[in-house]
């Protein structure tokens, strides 16, 4: 088991470690919310692949373009779709195996907020040691002058 060393930080250093913690921290709580932001964009995709797949042919679907700009589209086809892979090359898939990429990619940004929960919850301990260290600082600091 490895030894304990006891180290002793004055109330400026404390301050600092505090600060980089938090900026830690706060990149963490980013992360994880641009993950979550990717989730609900892969659930939604894949909820509307089902939706596509039970469709029948020439259903009207509406199509966002961006900006709040929407197409009406008839589909031709509703078995096969394509899938933007790396690099920006689509490949045609069935709805099946689309339907399997997202839930594959899924359970993987899942993974992530996972560990970056993880991450911010050991970082947030951290806050917590930090703090209760300093205002132990300032006590024996207060109580030296008395």
């Amino acid at each position: 088991m490895a030894e304990e060393k006891k180290i002793s930080l004055n109330e400026e250093q404390l301050a600092q470690l505090f600060q980089l913690e938090n900026q830690r921290f706060s990149a963490t709580q980013e992360r994880i919310s641009t993950l979550r932001s990717i989730l609900v964009e892969m659930l939604n995709a894949r909820e509307a692949v089902q939706a596509i797949s039970k469709g029948q042919k020439n259903n009207k679907a509406l199509i966002p373009l961006g900006a709040g700009v929407l197409v009406e589209a008839s589909l031709e086809n509703n078995k096969t779709l394509l899938f933007s892979m790396a690099g920006g090359v689509a490949r045609k898939k069935t709805t099946q195996e689309i339907e399997a990429e997202l839930s594959k990619r899924i359970e993987s940004v899942e993974k992530s907020i996972e560990r970056e929960n993880t991450e911010a919850n050991r970082q947030a301990g951290n806050l917590n040691n930090i703090l209760a260290a300093a205002n132990a600082t300032a006590a024996r600091k207060r109580q030296a002058r008395v």
